[in-house]
């Protein structure tokens, strides 16, 4: 989380070998950790987790922005933007 916190940049990947294909997308991640932010993904069965409920300080919730992202099919690559 400090990470994000410093510099938002951030990748994700996900790939089915199966099929050889893959996603790669690049983007900015935010850290939401104000509680008005985070109560909308609240569960009361995390409270086994977080004893104090959603306004606990470790209870954060990442928020991922694609700005590009590339896909990987049959060893053929197509870039696009969002």
């Amino acid at each position: 989380m400090q990470q994000w916190i410093k510099n938002e940049k951030a990748c994700l990947y996900v790939c089915n070998p199966m099929t050889f294909e893959g996603v790669s997308l690049l983007g900015e991640m935010d850290v939401l950790m104000k509680d008005e932010e985070k109560r909308p993904f609240w569960k009361e069965e995390y409270r086994i987790y977080y004893a104090n409920g959603e306004g606990m300080s470790d209870f954060t919730i990442l928020k991922f922005r694609a700005i590009k992202g590339e896909y990987y099919q049959n060893f053929s690559v197509e870039i696009f933007d969002y």
